[in-house]
């Protein structure tokens, strides 16, 4: 199944709303946003924790006020000046493009460590991002990605709080990011509670038949041409990331 690398990339500037409706159009099953937190808590779609690579705005995103960082505008990425003006997209705006063209919004947890910010701030901006998800009737249609482990643990306890609230929720849906996959990361993965594992190393086709006796599902990232989303579709990766599309990555929905 395959997946936009934050948005279709390759033609819009990258966790844009222009790009996640460009993956839209082209057919992805699913589109992955970087997710992290403003000053005062508004959850936005940007990979640097800096706005100044993407924007004509400068500083830490998590320093500034949401009313403030709304205002930057896009001003580079691939034809940028295509959709200028265009501005920082908004988690709940991702969501609703993900719902709109019924593609799976992987959420690409990037939050600040503990040595940046009190650790308060960096909990409570994951658990929002569930609270999000689920306002929004999306839980079935969402993924929840990241490499610490805590994160990932926090987006657990929401699930099995809400759950216990309401049993006809769906549980969460966590992919555990990894280094390189390897049989004890995706032991790793499988404690977790996570129904997959993401890496660009070590995504073998030993590896992947491993993960696959565990149940745990395996991501590939970052395929660049039609030859090797080939090679990993033959290994059996269950998904496949691209910043464009590439008609090897298209098989059967599942």
């Amino acid at each position: 199944m395959a997946i936009a690398h934050r948005g279709a990339s390759d033609a819009a500037p990258d966790n844009t709303a222009a790009a996640f409706r460009k993956a839209g159009k082209a057919g992805f099953w699913g589109a992955e946003a970087d997710v992290r937190p403003t000053k005062n808590g508004v959850l936005v779609c940007l990979h640097n924790q800096t706005a100044d690579a993407m924007t004509n705005g400068r500083g830490y995103v998590y320093s500034k006020k949401w009313s403030a960082v709304k205002k930057y505008r896009i001003d580079a990425g691939r034809n940028w000046r295509k959709y200028d003006p265009q501005h920082i997209c908004s988690f709940s705006e991702f969501l609703d493009i993900c719902k709109r063209f019924h593609m799976v919004a992987v959420i690409d947890i990037k939050v600040p460590s503990e040595k940046i910010v009190h650790s308060k701030f960096s909990e409570k901006a994951v658990r929002n991002m569930y609270k999000m998800v689920r306002k929004k009737k999306m839980l079935d249609q969402a993924v929840f990605q990241c490499s610490v482990h805590e994160y990932l643990k926090y987006v657990k306890q929401e699930s099995d709080k809400a759950v216990k609230e309401d049993s006809t929720l769906p549980k969460a849906t966590t992919w555990y990011l990894a280094q390189r996959i390897s049989r004890k990361e995706i032991r790793t993965a499988k404690k977790l509670g996570c129904a997959g594992i993401t890496s660009t190393f070590g995504v073998t086709r030993s590896m992947i038949a491993y993960a696959h006796k565990k149940r745990v599902r395996v991501m590939y990232y970052l395929v660049t041409s039609n030859a090797q989303a080939k090679k990993y579709r033959r290994y059996k990766a269950d998904f496949l990331v691209a910043n464009r599309k590439f008609s090897a990555m298209f098989g059967r929905k599942k």
